[in-house]
């Protein structure tokens, strides 16, 4: 699959990105994984809140860093 054919995460895999077993993962699922990571980036950020003292906003930027952490994780791993 390549990665034009895959699509950014939903809301709730961006929140259960937290329980994958990325040591259980082969190199090609944890390539997938980070296409789709990559992908979903600007569309998170593109949500960015007016408010920025907003619970929303705070739920914003910890999506924001989430997928940061695993831009950098996932990069590390494949290396």
């Amino acid at each position: 699959m390549s990665e034009h054919e895959l699509t950014p995460l939903s809301q709730e895999e961006l929140d259960g990105l937290d329980d994958l077993d990325l040591d259980s993962m082969d190199e090609g699922a944890l390539r997938a994984l980070l296409a789709r990571v990559r992908q979903t980036y600007p569309v998170v950020e593109a949500r960015e809140p007016a408010d920025e003292a907003s619970d929303e906003y705070l739920l914003w930027e910890e999506d924001l860093e989430t997928l940061d952490d695993y831009i950098d994780e996932l990069t590390e791993r494949l290396a």
